[in-house]
């Protein structure tokens, strides 16, 4: 799409936000340390509530970094993040706030996965009910919020939305490999954990501004030239 609108202009322009990835360390931290808050918090909810106790073995968590290598090169991060960051945002905000664009950007991104929803084992544990689809769809605005804020305040890094995308899929499952019953733990923690981003977006929101979600007085992102 890039190439036919823009020609190789077009491609080199959507293709330069991979190199984008001297952003400052801050927005390494940034997305590591909010996905371990946040999944943390929801396990922490789900054993409360439901009252379980996870078998937590060394094993278990050095299995988390061949889960990252699989989420990273084969979980579909970066052709996604390509498409969703890359090409659809910065045309979005062209003429939207980047609120409504992540909006947008979350909505279509949800129904994306719905046929891959309803087959157990596709990219869910089970097939998704309507009530957790619902709840999946508002997960993904809320981290299409997420999105856009780092790609922002990153200079339009599709690097750094790829990565987040990648620890976002590794967290999700590798915290739930301690749980003897790891569907019953997906499919309570996908409401603490969507509560939870709630929370996080509209204090990004909150704090940087609807129309931006950045400080920054300019985004050059606007402008996919």
């Amino acid at each position: 799409m890039a190439g036919l609108e823009d020609g190789r202009n077009g491609i080199k322009s959507l293709l330069s936000g991979w190199k984008r990835w001297r952003v400052g360390i801050k927005w390494y931290l940034a997305i590591l340390i909010s996905q371990i808050v946040i999944e943390l918090a929801a396990t922490r909810l789900y054993i409360t509530f439901s009252d379980v106790s996870p078998d937590i073995t060394w094993y278990a968590w050095y299995g988390m970094f061949p889960m990252f290598l699989q989420a990273a090169v084969f979980g579909g991060a970066i052709a996604e993040e390509t498409g969703w960051r890359g090409y659809a945002l910065p045309r979005l905000m062209n003429t939207k706030s980047a609120l409504t664009s992540s909006i947008i950007i979350g909505l279509i991104w949800g129904f994306w996965h719905l046929p891959i929803s309803l087959i157990p084992g596709a990219n869910f544990p089970v097939a998704l009910s309507p009530l957790l689809f619902f709840v999946f769809l508002l997960n993904a605005i809320f981290i299409s919020v997420v999105m856009t804020w780092l790609f922002n305040n990153s200079r339009g890094s599709i690097f750094i939305c790829y990565l987040y995308h990648a620890l976002l899929n590794t967290a999700i499952f590798g915290s739930i490999i301690h749980f003897e019953n790891m569907v019953s733990a997906w499919q309570m923690k996908m409401y603490f954990s969507t509560a939870l981003r709630g929370i996080f977006a509209l204090l990004l929101v909150l704090f940087f501004g609807a129309i931006r979600l950045s400080r920054k007085k300019e985004i050059s992102t606007l402008n996919p030239l």
